[in-house]
């Protein structure tokens, strides 16, 4: 019963096993030491079928794309004179490319991977370096020749059917390769000729060929096209055009040559403001620019490199316990002797929100905006047995202080009043809310508590506040009771296309240090320049879309993550693809430009003109302690 019971059980197996086995994803790259030395498996199909047919695929694969794969699949599964085996060959150094974009073994691995992701191709197929062996070893003038080549593997295989595919572009070359033809008929090698989409051989051309098969591929796309984009285009494209593990690697590559153009390495894990330039757009930057950039990303780095280098530990007191600042964990940076070199903020916050704020303090920055570098990170004490714990980790500067009393405007220095003013396109571009609590810090010194502010809290962009939040914080924060009708602009739903300008009831209303400033000034007690600020705002909107769309990337990309390829807006209560999200963040800062300059337009005409609208409700608030 047993006995009958594996039979069964065998006999099921062999009907199971398909014939052919499947390639391994890990399937390795033959290393060959000679023509006649390709790999046991190849030995072995000869002393058991002298006459196998092996088909060779011979190319530069400067970068391997779909067409190569599909040219190979073709060679490889076309029913007529079906190859034991198919060798594809990188050529090693091709004397007809005076340039070639990848190393050998770079074009070899991404070849080798390529391949053997392809459910298509079974384990007949085999990627090889015998270019390489017989460069070595063949004269000077011979070196990476194909009729060389074809020679070496009639030596190896005397008996074997051999067959030298091509592909239409490369077949019609061919015909000006010295010595090609000759080689082939001495040595007994079909000539096939693949056709491939977008090219076109006539019949007198084809009468060169042994043979002409298939129709390869569905689209055409060639290894050139793909440099030209690397160099000049965005990559997205590509994707239906070659294998996941080319497409990775081109990632990669464009990484790397866009960093070495702005002359910086951007260490792992942290932010890269550069990620959405490809080379040519870094070449079309002024010299200011391209070093503007450079330097906000130096800065991205050191931060990022001070924090791996540290040891964090926790003072649960958070940065400024008598002013009641924030429940929020202290993080200190020590070096391993044990001193403080750092203080650092740690925000408790899910990491689609750590994410926005970090997005949102690089772009402050880039903007001319100083407020602290935040990233994203999961923290845990050293030696704590609790998870970890998502957030945001934001360098901090001891001495500062939220702005408990009234603030005198007319004592601040005029970087200041710029400060505050850019900030207030800023918060309306990017939809947030918290400007009348807490944003703006100064120093504790009173020499310098005029002469600086920092901006924090942009981790509330573009979203949307509950109207009884808002009065609870103003009371706390102020010791004010608010009307409902006061609040309820908090929850009304962002949207990208509303135009920036003066609204009493939002940014500008009493509430806010914006509303305070403009009190201020229409009354005369401070001055504002106006050009300055212009000045600032024709900058950033001088600035390539390249770079704010680098400095999204962090939080658009985990949003789109979390949303399963959707971006969640609170604020305007709807999700969008990443692209329509990214297109209109974009749109909304250079638009906003101009619509501001409009704002500032009549800003800098109310003190003059008291039946203005802004000198009317701007004179009417009240002094508050914000």
């Amino acid at each position: 019963m047993v006995l009958r019971l594996l039979t069964l059980i065998g006999l099921a197996f062999l009907l199971v096993t398909p014939a052919v086995e499947a390639r391994s994803p890990s399937t390795p790259i033959i290393h060959a030491r000679s023509a006649a030395n390709l790999a046991p498996k190849v030995r072995r199909l000869l002393a058991r079928k002298p006459n196998a047919h092996i088909a060779v695929v011979q190319g530069s694969f400067d970068w391997t794309h779909q067409g190569h794969l599909d040219l190979i699949a073709t060679v490889a599964n076309t029913k007529a004179q079906r190859p034991d085996v198919v060798l594809v060959l990188p050529t090693h150094k091709p004397s007809n490319k005076v340039h070639l974009f990848g190393t050998f073994g770079r074009r070899l691995k991404h070849l080798g991977a390529a391949v053997a992701g392809d459910t298509r191709l079974d384990q007949r197929v085999s990627v090889s370096d015998l270019g390489r062996m017989l460069d070595r070893s063949a004269p000077g003038a011979q070196r990476d020749l194909p009729w060389n080549l074809v020679r070496e593997l009639r030596r190896a295989f005397p008996r074997a059917h051999l067959s030298y595919a091509l592909g239409a572009n490369a077949f019609t070359a061919s015909r000006g390769w010295k010595d090609f033809d000759q080689a082939l008929r001495e040595s007994k090698v079909d000539l096939v000729a693949v056709r491939r989409p977008g090219t076109h051989l006539d019949d007198a051309e084809l009468k060169r060929a042994s043979r002409v098969i298939g129709r390869a591929g569905k689209k055409a796309i060639s290894s050139t096209e793909i440099r030209r984009v690397l160099d000049a285009g965005s990559l997205v494209g590509l994707k239906e055009s070659v294998p996941l593990s080319t497409y990775q690697a081109l990632r990669l590559e464009q990484r790397r040559l866009v960093q070495h153009a702005f002359g910086v390495r951007v260490p792992a894990g942290a932010p890269d403001i550069t990620v959405a330039f490809n080379p040519a757009e870094v070449r079309a930057l002024s010299p200011d620019q391209r070093e503007l950039i450079a330097e906000q990303q130096r800065a991205i780095n050191r931060s990022q490199r001070r924090y791996q280098k540290e040891i964090s530990s926790v003072d649960p007191r958070g940065i400024d316990p008598t002013l009641g600042y924030t429940p929020n964990l202290k993080l200190l940076g020590q070096d391993k002797a044990g001193k403080i070199r750092q203080h650092r903020l740690f925000k408790r916050v899910e990491t689609v929100k750590a994410k926005k704020e970090e997005s949102a303090t690089i772009l402050a920055n880039l903007m001319g905006l100083k407020t602290p570098l935040a990233r994203a990170i999961s923290f845990r004490e050293r030696g704590a047995h609790y998870s970890w714990v998502p957030g945001a980790v934001l360098d901090w500067e001891p001495g500062l202080e939220q702005i408990g009393q009234a603030y005198d405007f007319r004592q601040a220095s005029s970087r200041v009043v710029h400060d505050l003013v850019l900030s207030r396109f800023f918060n309306e571009t990017i939809g947030n809310m918290d400007v009348w609590w807490a944003q703006f810090l100064r120093p504790r010194d009173a020499k310098q508590r005029y002469k600086r502010i920092v901006n924090v809290d942009f981790g509330e962009a573009w979203t949307r506040r509950d109207s009884q939040w808002v009065q609870g914080a103003i009371e706390k924060g102020w010791g004010r009771r608010v009307d409902a009708k006061d609040t309820r602009w908090t929850s009304r739903r962002f949207s990208f296309e509303q135009k920036l300008g003066w609204d009493n009831k939002t940014y500008d209303s009493q509430y806010t240090a914006f509303g305070q400033l403009w009190r201020a000034y229409v009354k005369g007690g401070v001055k504002l320049d106006i050009p300055s600020v212009k000045a600032t705002l024709a900058r950033i909107k001088a600035m390539p879309r390249a770079l704010f769309a680098g400095a999204l990337a962090g939080f658009l990309d985990e949003a789109e993550e979390v949303g399963r390829g959707y971006v969640h807006i609170q604020g305007a209560g709807r999700d969008w693809k990443r692209v329509v999200v990214e297109k209109k963040m974009l749109d909304r800062i250079y638009r906003g430009v101009d619509e501001f300059n409009v704002f500032l337009d009549q800003l800098q005409a109310a003190p003059n003109n008291p039946r203005s609208t802004i000198y009317q409700q701007a004179s009417s608030y009240r002094a508050t302690q914000f």
